[in-house]
């Protein structure tokens, strides 16, 4: 009998590593000795964070499983901060060349803690497709072949559900509460190996999930099951590796109908001169009347998914008549200027992104009139106008120059630093000293943001990177200009600010060369 395409696939690859393993003895092997096919196919998993779930709370429900000795199972990882994704498509009619253009800006590092790498695969069967992969897959997630091309950004699509189950039977903590009765939760056991000081220990622990999914942490008297919308691993294999073979819109369409994918927008554009933008893929039909941003409540039968929404009924841009497609991990509403799909025809839960500085700027440039050229397209997307600058600076002088008119000790703090920054054109640059204020009063503001109250979970920092409002009040704002002008005299070796101009920047200079360019700037 001839074996599944999936399991041929399967096959290859973990042959293909082997085969490496084989031919190269000295790599290093941390753990696995042979690489077997059904590796492809262990799920990723799910973080419940999102739908206000806090880490305490995860971390209470795992250390009733695991019990943890101070140091032991510490979390050693660094955040990544500077992190994104942009995407853009060009239509024949927006570009100079008559043909299509896309961008595939995944924002992420290769290799070490990006876990992408760069690849080309070619084989004897038409496979002919360049791009990245992920570690530990063996298709392209992002790229090109000789008909289109397509790429992924993160995006607000709610596919992933946080349930409150109440585990309260007396006598008998393996039933949990659902619509006028109890069900029974599937138990099982497992042993969990951890390392200790004084070498590997083992403990049996307890696991427990019910209908909606795995239990996964605690809050207060109830458990919290997490629920992912995400097919089986094969299908989301399927469906990646048929979107490789594309050849055409139709064919990628057909791809995208599988609807495997989960959470990732899906940006495309092809040889035909075809562009198109899919917000999310595989979202659950939900009942409106409940916030799904938040955990919901997990015995009432109201709370349950009623299938999957069909392809088409996601939000969504196809060959738009302005010519242009974005997408910057916001929201789908503003991808395509006035072609883009409307709010009001979607639920809430479809597109829970925010219009974002990054996406303001995408939609700037890209809606300018004329023509776009490939050098164009290069120069728009490394743009070193800051549209965050833009909007909040004037309120942030505004409120200054009406806090000195009545504070001169604040006006001999700060007043250069506000002329300085009252001539600035917004750029970005090497040689400008306002770029070094802007920057610093920015990592003043996302300390201070970060230690603001949320209302959810999900209201995660980038969210708040929006909109033309200064999102606190003009003391503060100044308060933190004030904090950003001593943080670069202490960090920098400045001379005093107060001074008649703003003097011995070279300092600054070298520690922003990873920030900006030499493009002019202004002041």
């Amino acid at each position: 009998m001839r074996a599944s395409p999936n399991k041929s696939l399967c096959n290859s690859a973990a042959a293909g590593i082997n085969y490496y393993l084989y031919k190269h003895p000295d790599t290093v092997r941390r753990l696995l000795q042979h690489y077997e096919p059904w590796f492809f196919l262990i799920p990723g998993t799910d973080n419940p964070a999102g739908h206000g779930i806090t880490a305490a709370e995860v971390r209470s429900y795992n250390n009733t499983l695991l019990p943890r000795k101070p140091g032991e199972g510490a979390d050693t990882g660094t955040e990544e901060r500077e992190n994104g994704s942009n995407t853009m498509a060009i239509a024949p009619s927006k570009s100079a060349s008559g043909h299509s253009m896309l961008l595939i800006n995944p924002h992420v590092n290769f290799f070490g803690n990006g876990q992408r790498y760069e690849c080309h695969l070619v084989s004897e069967q038409g496979l002919n497709v360049s791009g990245f992969a992920i570690f530990g897959n063996f298709y392209i997630w992002s790229g090109f072949n000789a008909y289109s091309g397509w790429a992924h950004t993160n995006s607000g699509v709610d596919f992933t559900d946080v349930y409150l189950e109440m585990f309260d039977k007396p006598g008998d903590s393996a039933f949990y509460r659902y619509g006028s009765g109890y069900r029974t939760a599937t138990t099982w056991y497992d042993t969990v190996y951890y390392k200790t000081a004084t070498g590997m220990q083992s403990k049996i622990v307890r696991l427990r999930k019910t209908h909606h999914g795995p239990i996964v942490a605690k809050r207060d008297s109830f458990l919290v099951s997490i629920k992912n919308v995400t097919a089986a691993q094969s299908s989301y294999i399927e469906q990646c590796w048929q979107m490789c073979r594309s050849t055409n819109l139709q064919q990628f369409t057909t791809a995208m109908n599988r609807r495997a994918l989960g959470y990732p927008n899906t940006m495309y554009a092809d040889n035909k001169g075809n562009t198109a933008y899919w917000h999310g893929n595989a979202v659950p039909k939900r009942n409106n009347r409940f916030d799904w941003r938040y955990p919901v409540d997990g015995s009432n039968p109201a709370t349950e998914w009623q299938g999957l929404h069909g392809l088409k009924e996601i939000a969504q841009v196809i060959n738009p008549s302005s010519g242009w497609i974005q997408n910057c991990n916001s929201t789908p509403y503003m991808a395509a200027g006035t072609s883009s799909p409307r709010q009001a025809d979607y639920p809430a839960y479809m597109a829970y992104d925010k219009h974002i500085f990054r996406a303001v700027e995408a939609v700037r440039l890209l809606s300018a009139p004329g023509k776009i050229s490939f050098p164009g397209f290069e120069k728009l997307v490394v743009s070193n106008h800051l549209p965050m600058m833009a909007s909040w600076l004037p309120q942030i002088l505004h409120a200054y120059d009406s806090m000195a008119a009545t504070t001169t000790a604040l006006k001999v703090k700060l007043g250069v630093v506000a002329d300085t920054l009252r001539r600035w054109n917004y750029r970005y640059a090497l040689n400008s000293q306002a770029t070094s204020l802007a920057v610093l009063w920015y990592m003043q503001y996302d300390a201070w943001n970060r230690n603001q109250p949320r209302q959810s979970a999900a209201d995660d920092n980038a969210t708040d990177l929006m909109g033309n409002q200064l999102p606190m009040s003009g003391a503060v704002a100044v308060d933190l200009l004030s904090k950003a002008a001593e943080t670069l005299t202490t960090r920098f070796g400045t001379p005093s600010l107060t001074g008649a101009r703003l003097t011995g920047c070279s300092g600054w200079k070298d520690r922003l060369k990873g920030l900006t360019t030499t493009n002019p700037a202004g002041p």
